[in-house]
Formats: structure tokens, sequence, C-alpha cells
């Protein structure tokens, strides 16, 4: 029953990421098209970035950053929230320090119909987990939501957190020190 709640919960969210980025509506501006231009090219620039750990990726935050894990390996249904650019930043450094081969296959990019959404769909291509030179295959979605300045205000992250925790050895159930000390 579990698998079936997962796939249907897949289903709608990938459903949700096509609805977001409908082109039957004509009335959308020309300006919205070169802002939803403008931020997809930021956001494949950041992946770009992120992919080669890349500190200078991080200069597109707003001041007003949030950011979330949607999918809590506590269980709530809260998200984990990163509260400022800071903790981001703090929680992407642990990534390069205990991720060897950051890289992205299947990348899919995808711009909401306002064009201040970018949604980010891919798999992770031979990554390793340092401590345990385990494989971390995961599977990822993000959400980058920009203002019009074109700066990031929130990036929004689901992972399967099972893999985390059978890689990584974070218990389902808990949080990892670097997210859940931002709670």
């Amino acid at each position: 029953m579990k698998k079936l709640q997962l796939k249907v919960f897949g289903l709608l969210m990938v459903s949700s990421l096509f609805v977001a980025c409908s082109d039957d509506d004509d009335s959308t501006p020309e300006v919205v098209e070169n802002n939803g231009q403008r931020n997809l090219e930021t956001a494949m620039e950041f992946l770009d970035g992120f992919e080669q750990e890349d500190t200078a990726i991080f200069n597109v935050f707003s001041d007003d950053y949030v950011g979330f894990n949607r999918f809590n390996p506590s269980g709530a249904q809260d998200p984990i929230v990163l509260p400022n650019a800071q903790a981001q930043i703090d929680f992407f450094t642990t990534i390069f320090q205990v991720f060897d081969n950051i890289s992205f296959i299947q990348r899919r990019f995808t711009i909401s119909e306002d064009g201040n959404s970018i949604f980010f769909q891919a798999i992770s291509d031979s990554w390793t987990f340092v401590p345990s030179g385990a494989p971390y295959n995961q599977v990822y979605v993000f959400r980058l939501d920009f203002n019009e300045a074109g700066e990031v205000t929130t990036i929004e992250e689901y992972i399967n957190w099972v893999i985390n925790s059978e890689v990584a050895f974070v218990p389902l159930g808990s949080c990892q020190q670097v997210l859940c000390e931002n709670q």
C-alpha cells in the first residue's frame, strides 16, 4: 500500500509541474517570458556551478532568502526550513564536503507560467558518499523562486530520504544535524 501511495504522490508531483508550466494562457506578457528565460539561465548556471562546487553560485541568493527541504526525514509534515542564505550555504558546503563526483543526469528544467519559478528534475550521477565510499543514487526535484531582480528567493528541495538513510546512515525519524540545528 505504501508503494502505491508513493507512486501516486510521485505522479501528482510530476503532474503539478506540467500544470505549472502550461502555456494555454495567451495573456502572458512578454516581460514574463524574458524573466522566465533569464531565470532559467540563472538556474542552469547555478546547478552547473553546484556540480563544480563553485561557491560563487551563492551570490544569486536574495537578502530575504529562505530554503526548504519539503520531505522531512523525521516524518513530520512540516518542511525543514533553512531560514536564510547563510543556512543554505552552510548546508550546500556540507554537501560539497561529504560527496564526491557531484553531477546530475537526465536534467529537466521547467519554467512556471509566470516565469518566476524554475523546476529542476534530475538524478545524481556517480556521486560517492565520502565517509563510507558508498554510491549515492538520488532523485531530485528543486523549485527555485526568483524576484524581479533575478535573485533566488527560495529553493525548495524534494529528495528521497530513504536513500539518505541507506547511504548516509541518517535514521528515518531523525534529522541531519546541519538541517535540524536551523529549526
